[in-house]
């Protein structure tokens, strides 16, 4: 009974220890920066809308089908319960990608303490992960985009498998279910992407005998039951909004081989030199994935885990290498496969060490070393990340609109009728500074205007974020400057010049 009782602290302290690790490099800071242009503007917008629509599955953009964001829902969901429970804001926006962030940092550190059967690799995958600019870092875990939770999903369905192969055969019906899920969400997270590990676990799946699982009755019934929730989305979103999946196809399936814009064509090893670069310096540990594994026993779980994670993690790296377009958040899903791995390669070097040294003191004094000594090697990693999501001084021209409002929110919140002087060429660079409009209107009582148009009434207050902006309003008007912070200025228009 003791000795259970002392397990158990022992695991609730490993978990505290996890959580509260992870929670300041995924969720410090977290609302601080401005909600950002493209992608976290578009679904931030979206879920304002969703929020208000009587319809879960279509997505809408200014009450109408959203055909620009044709992925399916599921984050839309997840923002949009957020946005009711804290308001419109960059937290309840961001929220989602936090919790999905360190669910994935909880299903790493589980696979290793229950499977691996070592704390210690799961702790030191942990710190691998997220130290990993790759994994904590923009249009991941610290923005409101959909990667964080499909990386979720993508690490759930993957390590259940492997769990299910090393696993007694009694429950593999169980674990079928949860993989069915797992692929059902990441579907309903990014589209096609969330099928995406898919071929690296059909190739694993013959290794070592693992043949066996298409046996399985239930296999075929849970694929069966996953493609037909998948395939039946589509056709109901095509029903409530004709002429969707002609946009999936030409943007999620031809896109493979389609050029969209020029800036996004990158060469086939863009993403090795992206992982040197944000699994730095962790990358340098790789050779040894090559060597250590081959000290288990070749029929052991320790080796078979070790190539079913090398395998996953080539498959997906080709995969998104072949196209020729390439986005720099597409490698996010190698990062928890490979501090698994690096964690389990380091775990087996330590012992195999041990076993040559043979050290004195006891076991348990051994371990608790080992976890300080990993605690100590990774404070200089763990400051730097924690250093690279505090908020930017410096704000990206395209954003400055909507950084400039909520800055006149704070300290100018009795000027509640503003213009927005804005000319773009792109309609959807207008997402941003729109998010923050309708936020402001919907809850502090704001009467914003974007206007393009550089006739104003006497009386009306302008803001303008650009130089030539800026000029055309002092050249054709007499004004009173009201306030400048960074390159925004709020105007307040006296009368228009002779």
């Amino acid at each position: 009974m003791g000795f259970d009782l002392e397990k158990k602290y022992v695991n609730f302290g490993f978990l505290l220890i996890i959580i509260i690790l992870s929670g300041f490099p995924l969720f410090y800071s977290l609302p601080e920066m401005q909600i950002n242009m493209w992608d976290e503007a578009i679904y931030a917008n979206n879920s304002i809308e969703m929020m208000k629509s009587d319809n879960i599955l279509v997505v809408y953009y200014d009450g109408q089908p959203d055909l620009f964001n044709t992925k399916p829902p599921l984050v839309i969901w997840f923002q949009s319960v957020s946005m009711k429970l804290f308001g419109i804001n960059e937290f309840a926006v961001r929220l989602p990608s936090g919790l999905f962030g360190l669910f994935t940092v909880l299903i790493v550190y589980f696979f290793c303490a229950v499977v691996l059967k070592s704390r210690i690799t799961g702790l030191f995958s942990v710190l691998l992960l997220i130290t990993s600019k790759g994994f904590v870092g923009y249009h991941v875990t610290r923005t409101g985009d959909l990667d964080a939770t499909l990386i979720f999903w993508l690490t759930f369905y993957a390590l259940l498998f492997i769990t299910m192969l090393v696993k007694k055969r009694d429950q593999h019906n169980y674990y079928l279910l949860l993989i069915s899920i797992g692929v059902i969400g990441g579907f309903l997270t990014k589209g096609v992407a969330g099928f995406f590990f898919l071929p690296a676990l059909i190739l694993i799946s013959i290794l070592f005998g693992n043949h066996r699982i298409y046996k399985l009755k239930f296999l075929y019934i849970y694929a069966f039951c996953t493609l037909l929730i998948c395939c039946g989305y589509y056709v109901i979103r095509e029903l409530l909004a004709p002429g969707y999946l002609e946009v999936v196809i030409n943007s999620e399936i031809f896109r493979i081989k389609d050029v969209v814009a020029s800036w996004q064509v990158r060469p086939f090893d863009y993403y090795f030199w992206r992982i040197i670069k944000n699994f730095h310096p962790y990358f340098y540990f790789s050779p040894l994935i090559l060597i250590i594994p081959f000290s288990f026993k070749l029929s052991s779980n320790g080796f078979k885990i070790s190539v079913y994670l090398f395998l996953i993690i080539v498959c997906y790296f080709l995969l998104i290498s072949f196209p020729p377009v390439k986005l720099e958040w597409y490698d996010a899903p190698l990062y928890p496969m490979m501090a698994i791995l690096i964690g389990l390669t380091v775990n087996k070097l330590i012992e195999l060490l041990s076993n040559i040294f043979k050290p004195t003191f006891e076991k348990q004094i051994q371990k608790t070393l080992i976890m300080i000594a990993i605690l100590l090697v990774f404070i200089y990693p763990y400051r730097g990340i924690i250093e690279s999501v505090k908020c930017p001084e410096r704000i990206y021209i395209l954003e400055m609109d909507g950084a400039y409002l909520r800055y006149l929110r704070n300290n100018f919140s009795h000027i509640k009728e503003l213009t927005v002087f804005k000319i773009e060429k792109h309609e959807r660079i207008y997402d941003q500074v729109l998010f923050y409009k309708k936020a402001f209107e919907q809850q502090y009582d704001y009467s914003i205007k974007i206007s393009s148009d550089s006739s104003f009434n006497n009386g009306e207050y302008v803001i303008a974020t650009k130089s030539n902006l800026r000029s055309t309003i002092i050249n054709n008007y007499n004004v009173r400057e009201i306030n400048n912070w960074k390159s925004g200025t709020l105007y307040k228009i006296i009368s228009k010049k002779p």
